[in-house]
């Protein structure tokens, strides 16, 4: 497996693990009142590492702000 494969591997779960989302995050998240903004944030962060995934070579300029 080639370093290019082994960092879509890694992206791969990192993505499956912000979608399980950890009692303890949803447990911190309620005790703040904070679970409408802790999805947010999750989905944010689900997008944009499949914008990694899909777009590889892009900068992080790129990735968040597009092609400006």
């Amino acid at each position: 497996m080639n370093s290019r494969e082994k960092r879509e591997q890694a992206l791969i779960i990192w993505m499956e693990k912000i979608n399980l989302v950890p009692t303890e995050v949803q447990v911190d998240s309620a005790l703040w009142g904070v679970q409408r903004e802790m999805q947010e944030v999750k989905e944010e962060l689900v997008e944009y590492i499949r914008a990694i995934r899909a777009f590889p070579r892009a900068s992080k300029q790129e990735i968040f702000f597009g092609d400006q």
